[in-house]
């Protein structure tokens, strides 16, 4: 037996090839982990961003700015994003009816709120 020291066994084909298997699967496995945390780290940043707009329309309607600017603008903003609104813009529906799933649409809501508000009467 020579290049082996006496004691030590070899490894069998079927061994190695579960070794290669788990290896592989370790592999692909922390592959999608790291996938993963970049498409979080990708959507939290988008929705930080989508905030921040959010909350720069908001501060221009309770700064003054003009109205059919600020709804311009801010129908604008909101059309851009996805998903559309739950309501139709010509609907005013109650606070009931308002569904506040997360923070961007808590702003929006405000937002709306904001400009609904600051529109006359009919």
């Amino acid at each position: 037996m020579a290049g082996k020291r006496s004691g030590q066994q070899g490894f069998s084909l079927p061994e190695v090839l579960i070794a290669a298997a788990i290896a592989a699967g370790v592999v692909a496995a922390a592959a999608q982990a790291i996938s993963f945390a970049v498409r979080l780290s990708a959507a939290a940043t988008r929705s930080e961003t989508r905030l921040v707009e959010a909350k720069t329309i908001i501060s221009r309607v309770r700064a003054g700015m003009d109205d059919a600017d600020a709804l311009e603008g801010f129908k604008h903003w909101r059309l851009s994003r996805e998903p559309a609104p739950r309501f139709a813009e010509a609907e005013t529906p109650s606070f009931d009816q308002v569904t506040l799933r997360h923070e961007e649409d808590a702003n929006w809501t405000i937002g709306f709120w904001a400009l609904r508000m600051r529109e006359p009467a009919s």
